[in-house]
């Protein structure tokens, strides 16, 4: 064990050495005879503690050869931005491939998601603001993020993460060495995706409900393909935490399983109106209007950049040209005398003037507001519900509701 001359002892912490990939035995004896004939000209970067940061294939070289070993060190704190300095160090100095380098940054993701929340918390103690749950919305922009620092466009970063997180080891093993590409791995599990989904279809397509609601606790693109084409008379969600890629597969999704003549009514926010429409025209859906809905006693916003946090926006899209199937419904959604609004309230004027009873509506991220609002209004419902904890609550929520009818 080295010690320095003020007592602090060198070491390595496994988990900040396990952050970055290890060398190739050629790369690692390159660098060693490099060492050997030049000495160590960067220095090993290490914590307070001793601790390495940067450096630890130089460090064990050093320690082999036995060579005079320098050290600068640098205070950053705590362990998260220690572990960030780890990852982008090895980002900025070593030559990796995209794929390579998308491994780096895809480690970033927990970390920014930390250091956001940490963020919160201090604003919470600042000015007793409320504190929110890492949302995908800040998620979409970690990605971007992350793909700048892996120096790839965000698409590929999005198709690499994607390849991490579904390929054999095998199949990373050949992107690392170079002998295949993002793009092509991509393309290829995505169809072989697509053709489990559909040989499922084939043999157990999803239960359209005769009544009522069924939730599926799932990813609802683990279950595309298990809804019939054209099978669905209105689709409601909230997208406001969709990251532009997701967006993109819900109005696929839309395009797929909505009949003819009918809408997909969507929440969103207003950094995101620009994504959701390019998303929605790609699909083959057609915009018609917006309607703002506010959970605060104010007058109208009626500049589209004028909106503030009270305000919920709503974009509406349609499969061909229909018409409303029940109550009309004004471009501002207030509660009862000018009060505020509320998600049951949104969600009772939405499903009654897009829909009609017996009909079936298709919700991708459930929430049990819309849920709730489906059963009272009598119409069916499909919808998917990615946590368990969400699961759980939604159906409970919706036995409430039972009882109460039944009890009528």
């Amino acid at each position: 064990m080295i010690k320095l001359d003020h007592g602090v002892e060198i070491s390595v912490n496994p988990e900040y050495e396990s952050l970055v990939p290890k060398l190739s035995s050629s790369a690692y004896e390159a660098l060693k005879q490099s060492i050997k004939e030049r000495g160590l000209l960067t220095p090993i970067i290490i914590n307070p503690q001793g601790v390495i940061l940067d450096g630890h294939n130089r460090f064990r070289i050093c320690q082999e050869l036995i060579v005079e070993t320098t050290f600068n060190v640098r205070d950053l704190g705590d362990s998260l931005k220690e572990k960030l300095f780890v990852i982008e160090s090895n980002l900025i100095r070593r030559q990796l491939n995209s794929i390579k380098r998308i491994e780096l940054a895809y480690k970033l993701e927990p970390i920014y998601a930390e250091l956001a929340r940490e963020r919160k918390l201090a604003s919470l103690r600042q000015n007793s603001s409320s504190v929110q749950n890492y949302t995908d919305g800040e998620k979409g922009r970690v990605i971007e993020k992350c793909a700048k620092i892996a120096q790839v466009s965000p698409s590929l970063y999005h198709q690499g993460r994607y390849v991490i997180k579904t390929a054999s080891d095998e199949i990373k093993r050949e992107l690392r060495l170079g002998t295949r590409s993002i793009n092509e791995t991509y393309r290829l599990i995505k169809e072989q995706e697509r053709k489990r989904s559909t040989e499922d279809a084939q043999k157990s397509e999803l239960q359209i409900p005769k009544e009522g609601i069924q939730i599926y606790q799932a990813d609802f693109r683990e279950k595309i393909g298990l809804i019939p084409d054209e099978s669905i008379d209105l689709m409601f969600t909230n997208c406001s935490h969709c990251d532009s890629f997701l967006q993109r597969d819900v109005m696929q999704f839309a395009t797929r399983i909505l009949r003819r003549e009918r809408y997909f009514v969507v929440y969103t926010n207003k950094n995101q109106i620009q994504t959701i429409m390019q998303a929605a025209r790609g699909a083959g859906l057609s915009y018609r209007w917006l309607i703002v809905t506010t959970n605060k006693k104010s007058p109208y916003l009626a500049n589209l950049y004028g909106f503030d946090e009270h305000c919920r926006i709503m974009l509406i899209f349609s499969k061909g040209l229909p018409t409303l199937k029940g109550q009309r419904i004004s471009d501002l959604i207030e509660g009862p005398n000018g009060a505020p609004s509320s998600d049951s309230f949104d969600a009772t004027q939405i499903v009654s003037s897009f829909s009609i009873e017996g009909e079936i509506i298709c919700d991708p991220f459930l929430d049990y507001s819309r849920a709730i609002a489906s059963l009272e209004l009598k119409r069916k419902m499909i919808g998917f519900v990615a946590s368990q904890e969400g699961y759980e609550i939604t159906k409970s929520m919706l036995d409430i509701c039972r009882s109460r009818i039944t009890s009528r």
